[in-house]
C-alpha cells in the first residue's frame, strides 16, 4: 500500500469522525431519500449543446435525495425535549453549495430547527467539497453559467413542488415540527415562492433570498406562479449591488410587497450586497459578488432567525453562526458521548502512527513512483 494511500485512508475516517462528532456539540446529519409521486420524466430538459450531465439529465423517480439536520438528541440538555421547527432550504441552480449547508447547520444548532437540504437536481455528488475549484476562470465561470441558466429555465417545476411538498409532509409527519418555511436562494427562492402559491399542506412560512418567478429568468416558475395565492408570511431579501435585471434586481423588493397582496411580506434590500449575498466564498467574486461580506451574511442569516422563530413559533434557544462545515453522507448512527469520541479519534490516531512505522520498517529503503498530481482539484459537479 503506497503511503499515500495510507494518509488517505486515515484522512477520510478522521473526516467521519469529525462529522459525527457534530452530534456531541449540538447537531446530527443525515443524507436520505424521501418518498414522493413517481414523476416518469427528467427533472429538467436535455441540453445536446451542453456536457454530459446535460445531455442525460436524472429521472424525477420516487424520491428526492437531501441532506437532514436536527439537533443532536441530548443537545439541549439532560432530558431535554423540546419540539422544533421545520425548515426546507432550496439550492440555487449550479446545486447544492457548501453555504447552503453552512447555514442548515446553523440552523440546526440553535436547537431550535429540523432542516432538509434538498438535492432537486439529484446530483450524484451533492457536497460540491471544494466546490470552487472550478471557478479558476471567467471561461470556466461562462461555461458554468450556461448550464446554470439552461436547468433553471428548463426545470421541471411541478416536479419540483412535488419535491418540495414531499419534503415538508416528511418534517410535519416523521419529525413532529411545529410547522414547515421553505427558504430559498436564487433558483431556490423562486421556487419557495412558487410552493407558496401552491396551497402545501403544513407550509406556514416562505423565505426568498434573491429569486423571483418571473417570466424571462425562470419563465417556467413564472407562468405557474400566481401572487394572489400566496397566503402565508414571506420574507424576501435582495442586495442593492446585485446585477440582474428583473429576477433578483433590489427593486424586486417593493415589487413583492405590491403584488402579494394577500401575504404578510417583509421586503428587506441589504445594501453593500450583491447577488447571491449569503455566499462567502472566492468564486462568487466572479459572478458578481465583489461586495459579498460577512455583514451581507450575518445581517441576512439574523433576520431569517427571527422570521423563523416567528412564524414557526418556536424560540431561539442558542445563537447561530455561520461556520465551515464537513460535509459526508452520515448514516444517521452519531456518536452522543464527547469522551467516546475523544477515544476513538485517539485510536485512530495511534493506529494511523502503527501503519507509518510498519510500513516504514517493512521497506526502509523502498521507494515508489510519486501518483499524478492536478494543479487543481477534480470538477466534481461541472458539466
Amino acid at each position: 500500500m503506497r503511503m499515500s494511500s495510507i494518509f488517505r485512508l486515515v484522512g477520510l475516517l478522521a473526516t467521519r469522525l469529525l462529522v459525527t462528532c457534530r452530534a456531541a456539540v449540538g447537531v446530527s446529519q443525515e443524507y436520505l431519500f424521501i418518498d414522493r409521486p413517481f414523476g416518469p420524466g427528467p427533472i429538467y430538459e436535455a441540453s445536446q449543446s451542453l456536457s454530459e450531465r446535460c445531455r442525460y439529465p436524472p429521472a424525477v423517480g420516487f424520491t428526492v435525495p437531501a441532506f437532514l439536520y436536527s439537533p443532536a438528541p441530548g443537545a439541549l440538555g439532560p432530558g431535554a425535549d423540546h419540539q422544533t421547527g421545520g425548515v426546507v432550504l432550496l439550492h440555487e441552480c449550479v446545486g447544492i453549495q457548501k453555504y447552503v449547508l453552512q447555514v442548515a447547520e446553523a440552523l440546526a444548532s440553535t436547537g431550535s430547527f429540523t432542516v432538509l437540504v434538498l438535492n432537486v437536481f439529484r446530483e450524484s455528488a451533492p457536497q460540491m467539497t471544494p466546490v470552487d475549484s472550478r471557478y479558476v476562470s471567467s471561461e470556466a465561470l461562462a461555461k458554468e453559467a450556461e448550464e446554470c441558466m439552461w436547468k433553471m429555465q428548463h426545470l421541471d417545476w411541478n416536479a419540483a413542488v412535488t419535491d418540495v411538498g414531499a419534503a415538508v409532509a416528511y418534517l410535519k409527519r416523521s419529525r413532529n415540527v411545529t410547522g414547515v418555511a421553505t427558504w430559498g436562494f436564487s433558483m431556490g427562492s423562486a421556487l419557495s415562492l412558487l410552493s407558496a402559491s401552491r396551497g402545501l399542506p403544513h407550509l406556514a412560512a416562505a423565505i426568498a433570498f434573491y429569486g423571483f418567478p418571473d417570466s424571462e429568468t425562470a419563465p417556467g416558475a413564472g407562468r405557474l406562479f400566481d401572487p394572489a395565492n400566496v397566503r402565508v408570511p414571506v420574507l424576501a431579501e435582495f442586495g442593492d449591488m446585485d446585477p440582474f435585471v428583473g429576477f433578483s434586481s433590489p427593486s424586486m423588493a417593493s415589487y413583492i410587497t405590491r403584488t402579494l397582496t394577500r401575504a404578510r411580506v417583509t421586503s428587506i434590500v441589504q445594501h453593500g450586497c450583491a447577488h447571491s449575498f449569503m455566499n462567502d466564498e472566492p468564486w462568487a467574486r466572479f459572478d458578481g459578488g465583489e461586495h459579498v461580506n460577512e455583514t451581507c451574511r450575518r445581517d441576512g442569516l439574523r433576520s431569517a432567525l427571527e422570521f423563523l422563530s416567528r412564524t414557526l413559533k418556536v424560540p431561539l434557544r442558542r445563537n447561530a453562526s455561520l461556520v465551515e462545515v464537513s460535509v459526508a453522507f452520515a448514516s444517521g448512527h452519531e456518536l452522543e458521548n464527547p469522551a467516546i469520541f475523544v477515544w476513538v479519534l485517539a485510536g485512530v490516531v495511534l493506529a494511523a502512527a502503527w501503519v507509518f512505522v510498519s510500513f516504514a520498517m517493512a521497506d526502509p529503503h523502498g521507494s515508489s513512483s510519486p501518483e499524478p498530481t492536478s494543479s487543481r482539484e477534480p470538477l466534481l459537479n461541472s458539466c
